[in-house]
C-alpha cells in the first residue's frame, strides 16, 4: 500500500504481512483482515475518525496550515490541498455507501453539499483546472473536516458489517454506474469500466483507503511548494 511523502521512514515497518505504520494496531502479528485494513484506514483520515491517540498522516499534513493555504495551487495544472481531500473523502462515501452497502451517500443527509460549498454529487475526478480552482476557493476547511468523519466513521461501520466470507463477492454492475456518474463528463467511462467486476474487498481496499494514501503524497508535495514544511 502506498505510503505518503514527507513522512519518516521510521513511521513505517516491514512485517511478515507487508508496511504497516509502526505503534499502529496493524503491527501485531495476530491482526485479524478487518482489523488491519482498519488500521491502514484509519491512518488516512484525521485521528478523530478511529479514535487514535497520536496524530494520524492527515493531522500532520494539516498542521499549521491556514485556509488560504488549503486552498492554494502553488501553479497551474496542480490541486489544492483542500481540493485533495475533499476529492478523497467523496470516492470513499461514493464507493463504500453507492457501491457495497447500496445505501444513501452521506453527503445525501444532513446537508453536507450546501454546508461544504460543493452542491451536487460530484466526485472531482475528471474535473479541468478551471473546476478545481472555483470548488477549492468555494470548499469550507472546517465543514469538509466534519465531513471526512461521517464519511470515515460510516465506512468503518460498514467494514465491520460486512463479514469477511463476502470480500470477494462481486459488486453490482448497476451500483457501479451510479456511482461513476458522479465522475465529470468522459471519466464516468473508463471509472466505471475499471470498478466493474470487482469484489466488495477492492473497494475496502483500494478506492475507501489507498486511494487516499496516493492523494496525500500529492498534497504533501504541495505543502513544501507552499513553503510550509514537510511536517513531522
Amino acid at each position: 500500500m502506498p505510503g505518503y511523502a514527507g513522512e519518516r521512514s521510521s513511521s513505517l515497518t516491514q512485517s511478515g504481512e507487508g508496511l504497516v505504520p509502526c505503534g499502529r494496531p496493524g503491527m501485531m502479528a495476530d491482526v485479524n483482515e478487518v482489523d488491519r485494513l482498519l488500521a491502514w484506514h484509519g491512518w488516512s483520515h484525521e485521528a478523530d475518525a478511529s479514535g487514535a491517540a497520536e496524530p494520524t498522516a492527515v493531522d500532520r499534513l494539516l498542521e499549521g496550515l491556514t485556509t488560504e493555504q488549503l486552498r492554494a495551487r502553488p501553479a497551474p495544472g496542480l490541486n489544492s490541498i483542500v481540493w485533495i481531500l475533499w476529492h478523497a473523502a467523496r470516492i470513499e462515501d461514493t464507493v463504500i455507501n453507492t457501491i457495497v452497502a447500496g445505501t444513501p451517500q452521506v453527503l445525501e443527509s444532513a446537508g453536507w453539499a450546501e454546508r461544504l460549498g460543493a452542491a451536487g454529487v460530484a466526485i472531482g475526478t475528471g474535473m479541468d483546472d478551471a473546476e478545481v480552482e472555483a470548488l477549492s476557493s468555494r470548499l469550507e476547511p472546517e465543514s469538509l473536516r466534519a465531513y471526512r468523519l461521517a464519511v470515515g466513521s460510516r465506512t468503518r461501520e460498514i467494514v465491520r458489517a460486512v463479514p469477511v466470507e463476502r470480500w470477494d463477492e462481486l459488486v453490482d454492475s448497476e451500483r457501479v454506474r451510479r456511482a461513476a456518474a458522479g465522475a465529470s463528463p468522459g471519466a464516468g467511462a473508463w471509472l466505471g469500466d475499471d470498478w466493474l467486476g470487482r469484489p466488495i474487498s477492492f473497494f475496502f481496499a483500494m478506492p475507501a483507503t489507498a486511494h487516499s494514501y496516493v492523494h496525500l503524497g500529492e498534497a504533501w508535495c504541495l505543502r513544501a511548494l507552499l513553503g510550509a514544511g514537510g511536517g513531522r
